[in-house]
């Protein structure tokens, strides 16, 4: 599934309507930044919009609210990517429910995050970042299972399995610690809590509408 330019523009302008703030195509990046109210958005206007979307919270920020502007796969690995957007244009691109690439962050983006699975619940992992080309940090993932969770959404209740994954770069000394939430019913992530990076921004992501398969 490929959206076309013209679909995601009247995405924009259909979210522009949700909210007073959406008519200054500029104010989503600097409220979460800058500590404005949240975004909320009603059942029926999630469902009126034709499009998945999602909650974003950055650096435990305004909650700003994005679109799915385009889901096509990586041509490199074969994984659908899903990348939404907010109205300003920020970017936040999913692989396999884990944040691969952001555009158009204050600060620092992930330009780029692979990894290369070694067994169930451990793996080799490769981040890339923005500004000054910080690329090829090579780290060491560990994966544990939680407990079972229920994540509630204004369109639904989700009963998910909590998954937590260490990231462990040795060359540079440093460890963080994201969080993942799997609907138990579809597999697919509802919520995650991820870090670009060592000592970098913090996404937490909750999906709203889900995109269709």
């Amino acid at each position: 599934m490929k959206f076309k330019s013209t679909l995601l523009a009247c995405s924009l302008v259909l979210l522009s309507g949700c909210s007073q703030r959406f008519q200054d195509v500029n104010a989503t990046l600097s409220e979460a930044v800058l500590g404005a109210d949240d975004i909320v958005m009603t059942p029926e206007q999630i469902k009126n919009l034709p499009y998945a979307s999602a909650y974003a919270r950055i650096n435990d920020g305004a909650q700003i609210f994005v679109v799915l502007a385009f889901a096509e796969k990586n041509p490199e690995n074969g994984e659908m990517q899903y990348k939404w957007m907010s109205s300003d244009r920020a970017m936040f691109i999913f692989e396999g429910g884990r944040l691969v690439k952001t555009i158009g962050l204050y600060g620092d983006n992930l330009q780029g995050a692979t990894h290369e699975q070694v067994t169930d619940s451990s793996w080799t992992t490769q981040y890339d970042w923005m500004p000054d080309y910080r690329y090829g940090y090579r780290g060491e993932v560990t994966r544990t299972v939680g407990g079972e969770e229920v994540i509630d959404t204004p369109l639904n209740r989700y009963q998910t399995q909590k998954y937590t994954e260490t990231v462990r770069f040795d060359a540079i000394d440093y460890v963080f610690t994201n969080h993942y939430w799997q609907s138990q019913s579809s597999g697919r992530m509802v919520k995650s809590i991820e870090y670009l990076g060592p000592q970098m921004t913090k996404i937490e992501f909750t999906v709203l509408k889900q995109p269709s398969m």
